[in-house]
């Protein structure tokens, strides 16, 4: 078996989520729906700003424009990067470093 089903308590803090297009926002809606607190690096403030306003709130949705290969990864439970580029990657291999799924 080369994957296993994972069960995460995402009330034991924030997940952070990379990336603006249509597979990022399908994780929002999912970790959104979980009630997970997320930490959401949007590279669009147009996108970002539909998704605010149209926003339920269930858990915590915080927005950030920074970098995600600068972001010191260590304070989340769990990353998901979700933009379909080498940037994926990248932020993987940093959440990888920290020991952070």
């Amino acid at each position: 078996m080369r994957f296993l089903p994972v069960f995460l308590d995402l009330a034991s803090g924030t997940v952070a989520l990379v990336g603006s297009g249509s597979a990022a926002l399908n994780k929002l809606r999912l970790l959104r729906a979980a009630g997970a607190n997320v930490r959401w690096y949007s590279s669009s403030a147009d996108v970002a700003e539909e998704v605010l306003l149209a926003s339920t709130p269930l858990g915590r949705l915080e927005l950030s424009f920074a970098d995600p290969l600068q972001v010191d990864y260590s304070e989340f439970v769990a990353v998901v990067s979700a933009t379909d580029s080498a940037l994926d990657e990248g932020v993987a291999a940093r959440a990888r470093a920290r020991n952070i799924l």
